[in-house]
């Protein structure tokens, strides 16, 4: 009876081990199979990214040195033994402590906020500048994969073509000529499906670096290829204001503001204060004019009160005048980037105005025409109505349009792709 009990506790736990190891394992093959979304991708690129999480340690790391703000000079203890009174040997202890001007340790505390902010303010930019490249990538990808269909279709028509062709071939309809063009250009097709794939592939290693996937190469499946939608007011010309790396260069000013003014409060007086216990060994008139005799036990005490005057000022002076250099470097860096985000922003915009008509007029007359140029093309072609050279050319056109319309959708998402980075929508 005992020895089956211990027989039935072990199958228990083998099949619990076995159920769980199991589950786990369907865990992980989900995880692995689950198709990408944008959504997604830009989640685990700011959980698991690094340079996100450098950004991260660099603002806890500023928030630890606010606490250095007010920062006392180490205290000094000294002692002296000798005959500094009288043959006999005496002692004195003495502890002192520098104590900088008030300002200086408000100042500190200014720029240990002004770092802070920075921080922080860096950290947007990261994230600003990671979120943008996963966009990028991801709309990148869902071009590659339309791209993809379109020479699957294309291939499809010449598989189709290069069937009638043969056909027509043995009837003795067309030359050899006719027959081995077609396969020439059927091939052609298949080496751009080749060179596609590839690009797929090391756009999606791209993606997988973004959000620090540990597979070489993401599960990604076909999604809708859709315009972007930009939620912005096209008469609205200063939105790149609210740009991370235009706010944290403004931030800059404030930071070396705030260095120079530390640099000014040093040429303030620092202070020192002091108390000193000593003896004093020998006879001694006390306030009674009493002499008596006083020894190793007997203990005088006072204080000191000591001001440091900055009578060579010289260096410091330099220093506050190298701070104001270093505060116009700032402002002209801010105001450069800013022309320049300006710039930029206005050459996006017309960009973005551009493909979006152009996006209007293919969707409206070309795609159409396109579709009537395929179908018919191929009619007259079975019915012998044109020759291969025209069904070439009709096909060609055709699929030139497509190719066009794609092209023209990357441009217009990547178009507002940028924008949204240059405002800061991420």
């Amino acid at each position: 009876w005992f020895e089956n009990g211990i027989k039935v506790k072990r199958n228990v736990i083998l099949s619990l081990l076995t159920f769980l190891l199991l589950m786990t394992t369907a865990k992980e093959s989900t995880a692995q199979t689950a198709p990408l979304t944008i959504d997604y991708c830009i989640q685990q690129a700011l959980s698991n990214n690094g340079s996100l999480r450098s950004a991260d340690y660099i603002v806890a790391q500023n928030k630890e040195l606010r606490k250095t703000a007010f920062d006392l000079s180490k205290t000094n203890v000294t002692g002296t033994y000798g005959q500094y009174n009288s043959y006999r040997n005496d002692l004195n202890i003495t502890v002192s402590q520098n104590i900088a001007f008030p300002t200086v340790y408000m100042n500190l505390s200014d720029l240990a906020k002004a770092n802070l902010a920075s921080s922080e303010i860096r950290k947007d930019v990261v994230q600003n500048e990671l979120v943008y490249n996963v966009k990028q990538t991801w709309y990148q990808l869902l071009f590659m994969a339309h791209k993809r269909t379109l020479l699957e279709n294309q291939d499809s028509i010449y598989e189709r073509y290069a069937k009638a062709a043969a056909a027509r071939y043995r009837a003795g309809d067309i030359n050899v000529l006719e027959k081995i063009t077609i396969e020439s250009q059927l091939a052609e097709i298949k080496n751009r499906l080749f060179q596609n794939q590839a690009d797929l592939d090391i756009t999606l290693n791209r993606m997988a670096t973004l959000v620090n996937s540990k597979d070489h190469v993401l599960n990604f499946n076909d999604s809708l290829l859709t315009k972007r939608i930009l939620n912005l007011a096209p008469q609205d010309t200063n939105s790149y204001v609210s740009n991370p790396a235009l706010v944290f260069m403004k931030q800059q000013i404030a930071v070396t503001e705030s260095q120079k003014s530390l640099e000014r409060s040093r040429l303030m007086p620092d202070f020192n204060v002091g108390y000193f216990n000593q003896s004093l060994r020998g006879f001694q008139d006390d306030d009674n004019k009493v002499t008596q005799y006083y020894n190793a036990s007997n203990r005088f005490q006072g204080v000191m009160v000591g001001v440091s005057i900055p009578i060579w000022a010289r260096a410091q002076a330099a220093r506050v005048k190298a701070a104001d250099y270093t505060i116009k470097a700032a402002e002209a860096q801010y105001e450069l980037m800013q022309r320049n985000l300006n710039g930029q922003y206005n050459q996006l915009l017309q960009e973005y105005l551009k493909y979006k008509s152009s996006l209007a007029y293919y969707e409206k007359n070309v795609l159409p025409q396109s579709e009537l140029i395929l179908t018919n093309a191929y009619k007259n072609y079975v019915a012998g109505e044109i020759n291969y050279i025209e069904y070439i050319t009709a096909i060609n056109i055709a699929l030139t349009m497509r190719t066009d319309y794609l092209n023209l959708m990357n441009q217009y998402n990547q178009s507002v792709i940028n924008i949204e980075f240059i405002i800061g929508n991420n």
